[in-house]
């Protein structure tokens, strides 16, 4: 959806081209680094790019490097087409012999969320979702939870954050489910060029039908509040958070499942989908699911020594997305 946007806004604008672009490719600065570790460290206008290195430099250069060294404002980003046009080279010179390398590299950003595809030809684009490479919303699941993080005028303060979700599920005396989501956000950075106080507009995406209970660890500021609504067949809740240099913060989602959930739990069979976020890391995942009920079965399974009890208690990451099927 983004990206046909992108294309529209593009043509409004008599973009250069606009009516010959194929489609829209996104990449993160993941790809960046992971191409540097295949081609190994490569020097651009004097300076020296590592994977270790490379987005913080770049950065630095095209915001503020480029006037001490004297270059005009307009040709500020041609350290980027350098730079690229390097690594290509370089990698070219070894598309024989590391060709798998490239493949599997494609591969794993992909699947990862760091490289995103669009087509406006639909048989196009029909194979890049049976890829699942265009980072859509998943309709799969029946329980769903997707945490969206908008950087607002933050600089390029997401470097400097560490995220961890928590989802849990809960009996409640009227027998329906309610869910509470988590993330917490721990503020490594100070006060500096490209790092300042994080604030973020979040959504959380939910089944269709959720209804909201309350939301904790929001900015509660003046003209702040929880804001509501269904977008792509999705409910959503949203709020402002801002998060200070060396600070802890959560921010808390509590609503109630929709009843089609509750009927299946109590036939017997739960399912959870939990979308990453495009362009964001391996953050945490930790699932304490109490459906007062014994479970009998889980996929992915927890620890045996969890086993035969009304509790699925599941630790991983988000570097994908996850899927979890209980029965009960």
């Amino acid at each position: 959806v983004a990206a046909a946007q992108a294309l529209d806004l593009y043509t409004l604008e008599n973009g250069l081209a606009a009516q010959e672009i194929d489609g829209v490719i996104g990449i993160t600065t993941d790809v960046l680094e992971d191409l540097l570790r295949l081609s190994g460290p490569v020097t651009a206008q004097g300076i020296t790019f590592t994977p270790e290195n490379v987005i913080e430099k770049l950065e630095y250069e095209v915001e503020y490097g480029y006037q001490k060294r004297g270059i005009p404002v307009g040709e500020r980003k041609q350290i980027m087409t350098e730079l690229m046009q390097t690594i290509m080279q370089r990698l070219g010179a070894n598309a024989v012999t590391r060709f798998k390398d490239y493949v599997d590299l494609a591969y794993r950003l992909a699947a990862e969320r760091h490289i995103m595809l669009y087509s406006p030809e639909p048989s196009l684009q029909a194979k890049i979702s049976a890829l699942d490479w265009d980072a859509t919303m998943t309709t799969t699941s029946l329980d769903y939870l997707w945490w969206i993080d908008a950087n607002l005028t933050a600089l390029k303060t997401d470097h400097a954050l560490q995220r961890s979700l928590r989802y849990q599920v809960a009996p409640r005396a009227d027998g329906r489910l309610v869910a509470t989501v988590t993330m917490n956000y721990k503020h490594t950075g100070v006060f500096d060029w490209r790092t300042t106080r994080y604030r973020s507009y979040t959504r959380v995406f939910v089944p269709i039908g959720a209804e909201l209970v309350g939301v904790t660890g929001d900015a509660k500021a003046k003209n702040t509040s929880v804001e509501q609504g269904i977008e792509l067949g999705r409910q959503w809740f949203g709020t402002f958070i801002q998060i200070e240099p060396g600070d802890t913060r959560a921010l808390t989602f509590s609503y109630v499942l929709p009843s089609s959930i509750t009927e299946d739990v109590k036939s017997g069979k739960y399912t959870l989908g939990v979308q990453k976020q495009a362009g964001t890391g391996a953050h945490g995942l930790t699932l304490h699911l109490d459906f007062g009920k014994n479970i009998t079965s889980a996929q992915p399974g927890e620890d045996q020594k969890n086993w035969g009890n009304a509790v699925y208690d599941f630790t991983t990451d988000l570097r994908l997305d996850r899927a979890f099927t209980i029965g009960l």
